[in-house]
């Protein structure tokens, strides 16, 4: 069983609370500087809290400013996964209007991607 909890970035009681009993929790992050600030919070958070069932997932579609060392050296931890330029579709709402899945026409790199981070979950929640 998986369930998924889309939350926004709020560090909220109810928000932490999910984050509390969740076994794993995923961040998608850009390179923009609000990202990494308040990924940085989050493990600060974690750490505190003596845990680290969280994956950071760089999705670098959306900007290219900032690379994964200087990410890694501001956050002070490795990104797990990254999205990779490719998947930035000009035309999203072409998708949107068409009902159309965005990830299944990406025959690339990005499908790839999208297959390691459901197989990990997949492995993580049966430990």
């Amino acid at each position: 069983e998986i369930i998924l909890i889309d939350t926004n970035h709020v560090t909220s009681n109810i928000n932490l609370s999910l984050l509390d009993i969740s076994d794993i929790v995923l961040y998608i992050i850009s390179d923009d500087l609000m990202d990494l600030k308040n990924m940085k919070s989050m493990i600060s958070i974690y750490e505190d809290m003596n845990s680290n069932k969280y994956k950071i997932i760089l999705n670098k579609s959306l900007r290219k400013t900032i690379g994964n060392y200087e990410i890694k050296t501001i956050l002070g931890k490795d990104i797990d996964y990254t999205i990779p330029s490719t998947f930035y579709e000009k035309n999203i709402q072409k998708y949107i209007y068409d009902s159309k899945i965005i990830s299944l026409n990406k025959k690339d790199k990005t499908e790839k991607i999208f297959d390691v981070i459901a197989t990990d979950l997949a492995n993580i929640r049966k430990q």
